[in-house]
C-alpha cells in the first residue's frame, strides 16, 4: 500500500525500467494498483496465483499445469500485456514447471540462479529462456534472513556490479538483476540505501538498465549472429 509507491517514486527519479513479478489474485483484487504499475511501463512477469501457491514436487502435473494455466489467463487478460516472462513464488519448481510454462507461452523464466547470463533450456515446445534472479543480492535475504544491514546490503549490491563491470571488460556483458520488495526496502528507514545503488547505477555509462523482455531479446540477437 505505501512502499511499492515508494519504489515508483525512486525508479521515476532515477530512470529506471523495472519488472514487477505479480501474482494473479493480486490483479484481481487490487486492480489499481495493477493499472498504476502497467501507467508506470513496467514488463508484468507472471508470479502464480498467490504467494502460498506451492509449485513443488508434490504438485501433481495436471494440478501444476491447471494452475499456471489460470494464472497467466488471469493476468494476460488484466494486463494487456503478453506476460512472456515467469517468476515462481520463493523460485520454486516442480521437474514438470519448465515444460509446463513452454506449454502456456513463456519465454523466459527467472527462477534458477546458477549463472550471470542468459541461456536456453531445452523442453519438447522448444528453448526456454533463464534470466537468473541471483539471490545473493535479493533484499528480503539479506536483510531479513542474514540479518545485515540495509547499507550492507547497498554496498553489496554496488560490489556486484563493480566486478562484473571489470569482468565484462575481458568477457562480455553481465546480467546484474536486483530483486527488491516494497514490504523490506520500502520502509521509511530502508528507502535511501534502495536510492542509493539507484543512483550510483545510474551515473555509470557501462551500465545497460533494461527489462528481461529487452535482455533476451538483445542476448537471443547476438547468439544468433
Amino acid at each position: 500500500r505505501v512502499g511499492i509507491y515508494r519504489f515508483l517514486d525512486a525508479f521515476a527519479r532515477h530512470g529506471i525500467a523495472p519488472s514487477f513479478a505479480v501474482n494473479a489474485l493480486l490483479a484481481e483484487r487490487y486492480p489499481a494498483l495493477l493499472q498504476d504499475l502497467l501507467d508506470f511501463g513496467g514488463e508484468i512477469l507472471g508470479h502464480s496465483w498467490n504467494m502460498d501457491t506451492p509449485h513443488a514436487g508434490g504438485l501433481a502435473e495436471a494440478d501444476e499445469a491447471a494452475l499456471i494455466h489460470r494464472s497467466l489467463a488471469l493476468l494476460r487478460e488484466r494486463s494487456g500485456q503478453p506476460v512472456r516472462g515467469w517468476l515462481g513464488p520463493g523460485r520454486l519448481q516442480s521437474p514438470h514447471t519448465p515444460e509446463l510454462l513452454k506449454a502456456e507461452g513463456i519465454d523466459y523464466f527467472c527462477d534458477w540462479v546458477n549463472d550471470e547470463l542468459p541461456y536456453r533450456f531445452h523442453t519438447k515446445r522448444g528453448d526456454l529462456w533463464s534470466l537468473p534472479l541471483t539471490n545473493e543480492t535479493d533484499d528480503r535475504f539479506v536483510i531479513l534472513d542474514n540479518q545485515h544491514s540495509e547499507a550492507a546490503w547497498a554496498q553489496q549490491v554496488l560490489d556486484a556490479a563493480q566486478f562484473l563491470l571489470d569482468e565484462a571488460q575481458t568477457q562480455g556483458g553481465r546480467l546484474l538483476a536486483i530483486s527488491v520488495h516494497p514490504w523490506v526496502l520500502g520502509q521509511p528507514h530502508r528507502i535511501k540505501h534502495l536510492e542509493t545503488v539507484l543512483a550510483q547505477l545510474g551515473r555509470h555509462g557501462a551500465v545497460w538498465n533494461a527489462q528481461p523482455g529487452e535482455i533476451l531479446a538483445s542476448y537471443a540477437a547476438q547468439q544468433a549472429a
